[in-house]
């Protein structure tokens, strides 16, 4: 659901003529309430998102199309023109950009900032490996082994002996996440936590501040590095779910982006692994249903 700011702050500028021909299709298209509304605030080529009543904002896509197809009709080249600017500006502006940013192996990644000596070393954060203990954040060096997080810590030490094996310190993450989080809001004005080490974030009307979204994307993971020393991968779409696998797709310290009309060549190629929320015990059941990408 967008509010008038969502729209505003996206620096859009749309307009509407009202014409005789227009009237019956305008009020069919939007309602009464809703007409009268763009009718009170319309003026020629002026802006009048931020000034016209909320619930116009939400009606003002069903507007353009009403009037698109009685300007056809009428063959109205000027009203065609109008109201076909009204439609890119419209879906331009309900399009989100959508960012999911997400530390790299960020417990291990925060000890090998913590203890030099552990840099380029395959590190292993979690439980007792004599016990029954847990990986947590298995470094990306310990990953070629095999070593993933969420597995047995005996059967990751099995995969890889000469791993180094901490307890995790979850004080000294919770302090490097702060950082990372004042970092985030300083890009758009909410940054939904998914965990201690990713976020999504709405950029959406955020770009005549910081510019395209790729690029604040690229901002966000220069800062994110000059303050902490830690590195993140962030993903750019229209939605969350988009911007979660892109963010996953290659890693670590990397930015990917899904374009909108983009959106069938990213996932087509995909194991069906890739879907978030997919795991050991629904992949065999997709598969068997001849489901795999």
């Amino acid at each position: 659901k967008l509010r008038v700011g969502d729209l505003g702050s996206c620096g859009i500028r749309a307009w509407v003529e009202c014409r005789p021909e227009l009237e019956s299709s305008l009020r069919r298209g939007v309602g009464h309430q809703v007409h009268d509304d763009l009718v009170a605030h319309q003026r020629p080529a002026a802006p009048v998102l931020g000034d016209v009543a909320e619930h116009a904002l939400f009606n003002l896509v069903p507007l353009a199309r009403a009037g698109w197809k009685m300007a056809n009709l009428n063959r109205d080249s000027e009203v065609v023109g109008q109201v076909g600017r009204i439609m890119h500006h419209m879906d331009r502006a309900t399009q989100r950009r959508i960012l999911h940013c997400d530390m790299d192996a960020f417990f291990a990644a925060v000890e090998q900032l913590d203890h030099p000596e552990w840099r380029g070393k395959p590190l292993l954060v979690g439980g007792d490996p004599k016990g029954r203990g847990v990986v947590s954040t298995a470094s990306y060096e310990a990953r070629p082994f095999g070593c993933h997080s969420a597995m047995p810590m005996a059967a990751a030490m099995r995969l890889c002996p000469h791993a180094i094996v901490v307890r995790p310190r979850m004080e000294r993450y919770a302090e490097a996440s702060r950082q990372v989080f004042e970092i985030l809001e300083q890009f758009a004005p909410v940054a939904e936590p998914v965990s201690i080490d990713e976020a999504f974030l709405d950029v959406t009307g955020c770009e005549r501040i910081f510019g395209p979204a790729k690029q604040i994307a690229r901002k966000l993971k220069d800062c994110v590095h000059l303050a902490t020393q830690l590195t993140a991968s962030v993903g750019v779409a229209p939605n969350k779910f988009l911007a979660k696998l892109a963010s996953d797709l290659r890693k670590p310290d990397e930015l990917v982006v899904v374009a909108p009309e983009g959106i069938r060549d990213f996932l087509a190629p995909l194991p069906i692994a890739r879907l978030w929320g997919v795991g050991k015990a629904t992949l065999p059941k997709l598969e068997r249903m001849g489901i795999h990408t």
